[in-house]
């Protein structure tokens, strides 16, 4: 998986050709999967930074 980084508006512009040219549109639902977790004992682990 690779992100994509919206720094200007041209990267703007090349996501919306990676989507079909969406636009005026919301955000319905996100899902995120990271490292971090609660266990059983309730002990919880994170991770200090994002793997790409």
């Amino acid at each position: 998986m690779k992100w994509n980084e919206i720094k200007t508006t041209e990267d703007i512009k090349k996501l919306q050709i990676l989507f079909g040219g969406f636009h005026d549109s919301c955000l319905k639902e996100l899902y995120l999967w990271t490292d971090s977790f609660v266990d059983e004992d309730l002990t919880m682990a994170m991770t200090s930074g994002t793997n790409v």
